[in-house]
């Protein structure tokens, strides 16, 4: 007996460590699943804001592969965008970088090129109870519960990155990730766009 509880734990073992690994990477947000699954979106903007509040230049796009020894083949998407770009995740506890074969739109004005050379990215903060990672699609209001009856939280503006915590019926748990435990609330599903598949 005691040898099949040594035996799980060491199989075990290896699932944790892909899910620790899950976290905000600069302008990442990712998601390991223990299977090595994994879902990310990526935000960086430059510029001063517009009247809608959105700057200029944005950098945009949902990631998914499977993570293996640390590395992973990976899809881009814009969710404007059918074309998807293929791409290199690396993942270690204390950074992560991207490469694809081609710039993503957007992305030379605001990151520089990610096509030529690893894109650096720094590891800022754990996760905490993520499921998944999303890109908010338009601008929409953060809730205290899920329903448009439920208190005012915030509003998120097109193409923000958040972490999703729970589905419940038409609605999502997400959390905007910044220092520590990012701000928690709901949003409706249908403002959110899934990584490519």
């Amino acid at each position: 007996m005691a040898r099949l509880i040594v035996l799980f734990l060491l199989l075990a073992t290896p699932l944790r460590a892909q899910e620790a690994l899950s976290g905000r990477y600069g302008e990442l947000v990712l998601v390991v699943r223990a299977d090595g699954a994994l879902e990310g979106a990526f935000v960086s903007a430059r510029g001063e804001p517009g009247p809608n509040g959105i700057p200029p230049f944005t950098c945009a796009f949902l990631l998914s592969g499977r993570l293996s020894g640390g590395v992973a083949a990976v899809l881009a998407s814009h969710p404007a965008d059918p074309e998807v770009i293929a791409g290199e995740l690396r993942v270690t506890p204390g950074g992560a970088s991207l490469r694809f074969v081609e710039d993503p739109p957007g992305c030379a004005n605001t990151v520089g090129t990610m096509s030529r050379e690893p894109y650096a990215l720094p590891r800022d903060g754990g996760a905490n109870g993520w499921t998944g990672a999303r890109l908010v699609t338009r601008r929409t209001a953060l809730r205290g519960g899920p329903g448009h009856d439920r208190p005012y939280r915030g509003t998120l503006l097109g193409f923000e990155a958040v972490a999703l915590l729970r589905e419940e019926g038409a609605w999502a748990f997400v959390e905007i990730p910044g220092e520590g435990v990012g701000q928690r609330g709901w949003l409706p599903r249908s403002v959110l766009s899934p990584p490519p598949r």
